[in-house]
């Protein structure tokens, strides 16, 4: 009788995995670049991975994504695990760090330490970008959920928050969610022509034809310097725009109706005359005029 043997299931698996370790390091032995290149590439891939499923569960908790991301498509500010970008150069960056440690233990950057990219198409499709690829294509990029249609682009209830985290007021004012201190108006004895009762944005142009910097201007500059939700074109509420605020109070929230002097006392851009200038108390809606060198609180408005 003949005793025919094999060789078992494990034994082949033994071998074929001994001879893929040794394939690898055969083909790293005689082209290392090009395994550390893959390698690099895979690390990229997987960083603006976790990038995504940080932004969409942000979106999942918010309602939103960061309102620092814009339509052109930026590199993301390198701030590792720092959860504020403070003390650190996010100029013309897309700053992130609201999301460590929350959605992300820290903000993954490219194996050659540079950021990577992120930005919102035309289709309101979410898009990160690493741009430094080294083989296959030019650069690996990942689309996040589509943006939901903002809310505010209709006609919500007054205080809906949009999607960039303002303030919904009519469909075309929006306010910022909380107040920007207590600024003077400016100092008595000049007549600006800022008397628009109806758009601040004109009696900011006025004010600028004086002072181009605003400097002269506390109150009109507050507004005009605020980034608030990643929006550059605030600006200081004419009277009948703050009117319009003290009517929605309660619908828009966090303003201070107490009544007290001078913190729920609010600051119009409009004029009186040379020396005093509108503002409005948000307990009992009163229509007043004082000095503008009065430091009066300030809430900011824009048109989307």
């Amino acid at each position: 009788m003949r005793n025919n043997k094999g060789f078992t299931l494990l034994e082949i698996l033994l071998v074929t995995g001994i001879i893929g370790i040794l394939s690898a390091i055969v083909i790293i032995a005689i082209n290392p670049g090009r395994a550390l290149a893959r390698s690099r590439d895979l690390q990229r891939k997987v960083g603006i991975t976790e990038i995504n499923k940080g932004l969409n569960q942000y979106y999942i908790d918010n309602g939103y994504y960061p309102s620092t991301i814009t339509p052109e498509l930026k590199s993301i500010c390198v701030t590792g695990s720092s959860a504020t970008s403070t003390g650190i150069d996010c100029a013309g960056k897309i700053d992130l760090s609201m999301l460590v440690p929350t959605y992300l233990p820290s903000i993954p950057v490219d194996p050659t330490g540079v950021g990577y990219k992120v930005g919102f198409n035309s289709s309101r499709r979410v898009m990160l970008v690493a741009s430094l690829t080294e083989l296959g294509p030019p650069y690996i990029a990942i689309g996040t959920s589509t943006y939901a249609a903002d809310i505010c682009d209709g006609t919500p209830t007054i205080g809906t928050t949009c999607l960039d985290g303002t303030i919904y007021v009519t469909t075309t004012l929006r306010t910022t969610p909380s107040d920007a201190g207590a600024k003077a108006w400016a100092g008595e004895y000049v007549v600006t022509g800022a008397t628009d009762l109806a758009d601040g944005r004109n009696n900011v142009t006025a004010l600028k034809l004086l002072s181009p910097d605003l400097s002269l201007y506390p109150a009109a500059k507050a507004c005009e310097d605020s980034t608030a939700n990643g929006k550059d074109d605030w600006y200081l509420p004419a009277k009948d725009e703050l009117n319009i605020l003290y009517v929605n109070r309660f619908a828009i929230g966090n303003f201070d109706t107490s009544g007290t002097w001078p913190v729920s006392i609010y600051r119009s851009s409009t004029e009186k005359d040379d020396y005093i200038a509108w503002y409005q108390r948000f307990d009992d809606g009163y229509h007043g005029y004082n000095l503008k060198s009065s430091a009066l609180i300030v809430r900011c408005v824009r048109r989307p």
